[in-house]
């Protein structure tokens, strides 16, 4: 696989296990709609054949960012890699 595009997020640790396992129990739909036109951006980036991948950092502890990349408000977040491959 080639790597097309890669960016590092930092996502909310509310967000993760839905956006890496499709699990929504425990998020209210307003956040459901800010996560899916969040990665909606990513995903009109794709070309036939592609796929978006989200890698989990190493450590399993989230930090404090005032900034997330969705949301809004400050979050414990996850710095994780967005990528696309080919």
């Amino acid at each position: 696989m080639k790597t097309i595009f890669m960016r590092e997020v930092k996502i909310p640790s509310y967000a993760m296990p839905y956006l890496i396992n499709g699990d929504s129990s425990g998020i209210n739909d307003d956040d459901i709609k800010i996560i899916d036109r969040w990665y909606k951006e990513y995903n009109d980036m794709l070309w036939e054949g592609q796929s978006i991948v989200i890698s989990m950092p190493d450590n399993d502890y989230p930090e404090f960012f005032w900034n997330p990349d969705f949301g809004g408000l400050g979050a414990d977040c996850f710095t994780c890699m967005i990528s696309i491959l080919q």
